[in-house]
């Protein structure tokens, strides 16, 4: 009976492990990738590196001959870019194909790592666990095998089958075309049969490198949700952990902590396979994309209806693609976190102390996350999907057991959970056009100076709308009435390019800043402390989603809606698409394609650059503001206990009284450094945004009939709302600063000593004459000074009406 069962359990996690991987193994067999057992024949392993000598073969020639057909043959711009995508995708394909071969023994060891995972399953539960997360997997690989080879496979048989007129010496003859270009200086591929047979090899190279990359997207999905599936079991094995007979204990925290560890040397191995193929599909994948959208919009009405279907298949396939790496790396991320929330929310104060303490190392090691990169550069995260996506989403707060305890005081506390609440957003925003400051632990001299570089290109980003527009208003327009279209935005250009660099000054200043609140958050062990400083923290992320909902909306209805409704404009047998920036044609002439839909798209970009330089300037300032506000009204909490005490305060007046004066000045001095970092940036914001709302009143008084009224005004309510952010918080500050002094007056300071009491009169004293937020230290940031902007907003508008008419 036993070598029966047995017999069982062998062929159930044999063929639990061929569920996972059998995908995988169909396509990366069928180009020599899989990497087999040691034990092979000669034979076997002589065959398997023709198939690899031939794939290698079909994807050098094609790329090869499409290089030289490139840098040869084709003189025409717009063709050679034509020819740049798929060019480009084949030699993607050969460089995965090269880093899979390199870590064939690292692939074959992390399928090893499955097969004794699977031996080693004994629950059926957790056996469930994981063959659900590996049907995941599956899933995940067959869609983009389906979506990959669709898309190209179309592309192909599209391309094949349209045909073209070529003049050959003084024949004109019909071929088709090939799917990537080829050089017809040696062979001439436009005459039968050479055509026939190299449009077959391009074919099969095209399948090889889909091979590649779905066997690359496949081999990610399975391996990343089987390592989410082991940490699932390692936390349904930590909830469990109290359940168990005490003298079990021990033997069990034992197996969790091997089990956790097993799960992380997997992912270390997963992320050494993944991280040079993830570099080359974010960048080519980029690339890609960028191609497509051209060769879309270009052919839009040159091509027929099938090959632009075929673009958009193959737009969808790509985007899939990396989207699918992004997922993986945001699961993987996501999962190492969880095991350590579990282990905190489980009933931990019922357990001994010296397995609480194993407890802890858990939890510590799994605020380490461990994270898929593209090329240990970028983290593969669905931020990074979305470069300038802002994520909507507010952090679900857990309550924990101890919270729900009759002790208000907490033990274990997760600080850094509750301090990525305040900063997340702001980081997000930040690190996407590289101001974010990082911490002194990890500013090595080579991050500094990519620190750098990309401050220049950022800059170099936001020029590129500014000094073309300059140009073309001083030594172009003739008119008064153009001459004030275009001031305005190229006053909002100098106003983010000045907030930005600003910014970038100020990065020391702003990593004080969030050093301290980290250390806010470290030391807030009080249930209704961390209540108040969450609340608040909820109302600075809604005012950033806010503003980066009306940034953005500007911006695409100001870069998109607008020009597209213009239509397009014909001159001097010139059809050209309006920009919604102006450029000299001293610098180049845009109305001539494909320049003219690069400068669009650039400048969308550029645009989409500068929204993001302005919600990360509303978003700080919101983020640094209204953590000072949480942070007096905890301190008024404690004031109001001052005489009477608290759980966790000292039962020595005289502590508590010191503890209070000392979060008290160390409250005033962080919006002291905050009133320095963000002064100036608030005075660009008063004095542009002035000028900015009566222009944009005058656009929508003078050009109603035109149809661009809307974007005129959602335009208008995102300067308005931008404006009212800075004055309304400033606002908030200044009255809290004032409620000090009242709490302090209104407890029974009667009852403290004489001594005591004068202490309370000097924190009266100081909140009464505590630092304000102001614009350039000229004026102060406040409901008044918002009215009297918009007041003076609408006396220029005024003028300049009575001016142009």
């Amino acid at each position: 009976m036993k070598r029966v069962s047995s017999e069982i359990i062998v062929n159930n996690y044999k063929r639990d492990n061929d569920y996972s991987l059998q995908l995988n193994r169909w396509f990366l067999k069928s180009i020599g990738a899989w990497p087999e057992i040691q034990t092979n024949s000669m034979i076997k392993t002589v065959l398997i590196n023709i198939l690899r000598i031939i794939c290698h073969s079909l994807i050098a020639f094609t790329v090869i001959s499409a290089i030289l057909y490139i840098l040869f043959e084709e003189k025409d711009f717009r063709l050679r870019l034509k020819a740049i995508g798929p060019t480009s995708h084949i030699l993607m394909g050969g460089i995965n194909y090269c880093s899979l071969l390199h870590h064939n023994n690292r692939i074959r060891t992390s399928i090893e790592h499955m097969e004794t995972d699977w031996r080693m399953v004994k629950k059926e539960y957790d056996r469930e666990l994981m063959l659900r997360n590996a049907r995941v997997g599956r899933v995940i690989a067959g869609i983009c095998a389906l979506i990959l080879q669709g898309g190209v496979i179309c592309y192909n048989i599209a391309r094949g089958m349209s045909r073209i007129s070529v003049k050959i010496g003084n024949k004109t003859i019909e071929t088709g075309r090939l799917p990537c270009p080829s050089f017809n200086k040696i062979v001439d591929t436009r005459l039968s049969p050479v055509y026939e047979i190299v449009l077959a090899l391009q074919c099969l190279s095209t399948i090889v490198v889909n091979n590649i990359t779905i066997g690359a997207c496949g081999l990610a999905a399975v391996f990343a949700m089987h390592a989410s599936g082991q940490l699932n079991v390692v936390m349904l094995h930590l909830e469990e952990l109290v359940t168990e007979r005490q003298d079990l204990f021990q033997l069990r925290l034992a197996n969790i902590v091997e089990h956790h560890l097993r799960a992380l040397r997997f992912l270390s191995h997963l992320e050494a396979i993944m991280s040079e193929i993830c570099f080359v599909e974010l960048i080519g994948c980029t690339f890609n994309l960028c191609m497509l959208g051209y060769y879309t919009i270009t052919e839009w009405h040159e091509e027929s209806i099938n090959t632009i279907i075929t673009y958009i298949m193959v737009l969808t396939a790509m985007m899939f693609n990396i989207f699918i790496f992004c997922f993986i790396g945001e699961l993987v991320s996501d999962q190492c976190k969880k095991v350590g929330e579990v282990a905190y929310l489980t009933d931990w104060y019922k357990l001994p102390h010296k397995i609480i303490l194993g407890l802890i190392l858990i939890i510590l090691r799994s605020r380490i996350v461990t994270k898929i990169t593209a090329g240990k550069i970028f983290h593969m995260s669905i931020q990074t999907f979305g470069v300038y996506y802002l994520s909507f989403r507010a952090l679900m707060m857990r309550k924990s057991s101890c919270t729900q305890n009759s002790n208000p005081v907490a033990t274990v506390y997760d600080h850094e959970k509750y301090a990525r609440l305040s900063i997340q957003q702001i980081r997000w925003i930040m690190k996407s056009i590289g101001i974010w400051p990082n911490s002194l632990k990890s500013s090595s001299s080579i991050k500094k100076y990519v620190r750098v570089l990309m401050n220049i290109i950022y800059l170099s980003i936001m020029a590129f709308l500014f000094i073309p527009g300059v140009f073309y208003v001083v030594l172009e327009v003739e008119d008064i009435y153009n001459t004030l279209k275009f001031i305005g935005p190229l006053s909002f250009c100098l106003m983010t390019i000045m907030k930005y660099s600003s910014l970038a000054f100020c990065r020391r200043d702003i990593r004080v800043c969030i050093e301290h609140i980290k250390i806010d958050w470290r030391n807030t062990w009080y249930h209704d402390d961390r209540a108040i400083m969450t609340k608040n923290a909820e109302f600075g992320r809604r005012l950033i989603v806010i503003n980066g909902f009306f940034a953005y909306s500007g911006a695409i209805f100001f870069h998109i809606a607008m020009p597209i409704s213009m239509g397009k404009i014909t001159e001097s047998n010139l059809t050209y698409q309006p920009l919604p920036y102006p450029v000299s044609r001293i610098i180049v002439d845009t109305r001539h394609s494909p320049i003219n839909e690069i400068f669009f798209w650039t400048q969308f970009v550029s645009a989409v650059v500068s929204q993001t330089a302005v919600t990360a300037t509303c978003g700080l300032i919101a983020v640094l503001a209204v953590h000072a506000y949480s942070r007096l009204e905890v301190l008024m909490q404690w004031i109001v206990h001052l005489v009477d005490g608290r759980e966790d305060f000292s039962n020595n007046v005289d502590e508590r009284l010191a503890i209070i004066v000392r979060e008290h000045v160390r409250i005033l001095c962080f919006i002291e450094l905050t009133e320095k970092i963000l002064h100036k940036i608030s005075l660009v914001e008063v004095v542009g945004n002035t000028l900015n709302i009566c222009f944009l009143g005058y656009y929508t008084i003078t050009e109603w009939e035109n149809g661009f009224a809307i974007t005129y005004i959602i335009l208008l309510m995102s300067f308005v709302f931008n404006l009212f952010v800075f004055c309304y918080i400033g606002e908030l500050v200044a009255e809290q600063c004032k409620r000090v002094s009242e709490v302090s007056y209104m407890i029974d300071w009667y009852r403290l000593s004489e001594r005591k009491a004068l202490a309370i009169i000097l924190m009266i004293a100081m909140s009464n004459s505590s630092v304000k937020l102001t614009a350039g230290n000229i004026i102060e940031l406040s409901m008044i000074s918002f009215g009297d902007v918009i007041k003076t907003s609408i006396a220029y508008l005024n003028m300049l009406r009575t001016l142009t008419t």
